[in-house]
């Protein structure tokens, strides 16, 4: 799979909010790039169960991550708990 563009490195995604709605809507430009993405975001907007729903945020975390930007993870900031972005590992220690 094609990893974004080092356009991407250090890129926040999302940032003052662990509303799982925000958190989605943010990562939606990213997600909507790849089939796999779009696929997540649909399953997402029709699910109705919570846990659910929090299981495929999780998949979208682990997709996020694998399309960062070589020597980059998507993670929290580890200084911030809500800010979510393409960090690289030289500040993920």
């Amino acid at each position: 799979m094609k990893r974004l563009s080092d356009d991407y490195r250090g890129a926040t995604i999302s940032e003052g909010t662990l509303r799982t709605d925000d958190i989605v809507a943010a990562m939606r430009p990213v997600l909507e790039q790849y089939d796999e993405g779009r696929e997540l975001l649909i399953a997402f907007e029709t699910e109705t169960d919570v846990q659910c729903k929090l299981d495929i945020l999780d998949e979208m975390f682990d997709f996020m991550d694998s399309v960062a930007p070589e020597g980059c993870a998507f993670c929290a900031h580890p200084g911030d708990g809500s800010l979510f972005g393409f960090w690289p590992e030289e500040i993920l220690g």
